[in-house]
């Protein structure tokens, strides 16, 4: 007699799908807040694991290591933060002015820093982070995911700004990037720490079309 072979059903192959899913968004989840809270140096994986309430071998299973998985964190904040801006910039009409712009530009971010959402405060912290110190194998990837949005920036702002030289622009938006860095990071959490983000927009907007519109 032939042996008997279980045939797996799709509905039992689509349910472990969706827990493996669940599984690895709770390792993401985990990484990201701890990587937020202490920095990557400062996390063991035990410290993961506990936290997203699975075994060590989800870890191995979902990312293939511990550095995979805090990749995969630093990536998706990068990519979420970007995408923001860049769909707000997307969304701006050909003649919009340099405050409309900036706006477009910074709003996510004082949002993400200010705004009542954990998540997006944890991802604003995660790049922080590893813009001051990126890791060696996603340099060359962060590199090319800020280009893709400062190609687009400097795209609008040569359209309110026509009489500026693309290279300067680009010195321009690497200056104004220097002050959005500092909003990342905690130095100036004091001055923050009661100021509601449409106030800190309010302040902000103006510095930085200002530092991107002055006149040579």
């Amino acid at each position: 007699m032939g042996s008997t072979r279980t045939v797996e059903t799709p509905q039992k192959s689509d349910g472990r799908r969706d827990v493996g899913e669940r599984t690895r968004q709770r390792l993401l989840e985990a990484t990201r807040e701890l990587l937020a809270e202490r920095g990557e140096d400062a996390i063991r994986l035990r410290d993961i694991t506990e936290a997203a309430q699975v075994n060590v071998a989800a870890v191995n299973y979902h990312f293939g290591c511990l550095k995979a998985l805090y990749n995969a964190a630093i990536k998706e904040a990068f990519e979420t933060i970007i995408n923001e801006s860049i769909d707000q910039l997307a969304e701006l009409s050909d003649d919009a002015t340099l405050e409309e712009i900036v706006t477009a530009w910074v709003g996510p971010a004082i949002a993400a820093r200010l705004g009542p959402q954990c998540e997006k405060r944890a991802f604003m912290r995660i790049t922080a982070r590893a813009s001051s110190h990126p890791p060696e194998e996603l340099c060359e990837w962060m590199a090319a995911t800020l280009a893709r949005f400062h190609d687009e920036l400097v795209a609008r702002l040569s359209q309110a700004l026509p009489g500026v030289p693309e290279s300067e622009l680009r010195f321009r938006v690497a200056c104004a990037g220097g002050i959005l860095h500092v909003l990342r990071t905690d130095g100036m959490q004091a001055e923050l720490e009661h100021v509601p983000p449409s106030e800190v927009q309010r302040l902000l907007i103006p510095v930085i079309s200002g530092a991107l519109g002055a006149r040579a």
